[in-house]
């Protein structure tokens, strides 16, 4: 056919590259609103049974401070989540949660923290 514009190799690359581009970018944006409105609906875990294992195992992985520690009944897994101040979301089941397993949790948590894998997880996605 006359007239009609015939799309180059090249511009066919460049439209499927931009659509995933576009694509990764809808994702990231979502999971950061979900991220967001996680935290936000939850709350603050600041009682002496989670603080004290908190303490112990920032200072463990020496850590300059502790991150905010917050339960949500929208979280099904602990994660870690935040690039500069970081904070770790515990599903509502942790409250019967034995000191032991608050241990083992919150290092797995801090761990991250310590590693800055959320920064790498962000960039990543």
């Amino acid at each position: 056919m006359a007239g009609s514009p015939v799309l180059s190799g090249l511009s066919i690359v460049f439209l499927i590259w931009a659509a995933v581009l576009l694509a990764i970018a809808v994702s990231l944006g979502y999971a950061t609103l979900m991220v967001h409105r996680i935290v936000n609906r939850a709350r603050a875990l600041d009682t002496e049974d989670w603080l004290t294992p908190l303490f112990e195992v920032s200072d463990r992985l020496a850590l300059d401070e502790p991150p905010r520690l917050l339960r949500s009944e929208d979280a099904k897994m602990p994660f870690a989540c935040g690039v500069f101040h970081a904070t770790i979301v515990l599903p509502a089941e942790c409250d019967s949660w034995s000191l032991d397993r608050r241990r083992a949790v919150l290092l797995h948590e801090l761990a991250h923290v310590r590693r800055h894998d959320l920064v790498g997880h962000t960039l990543g996605r």
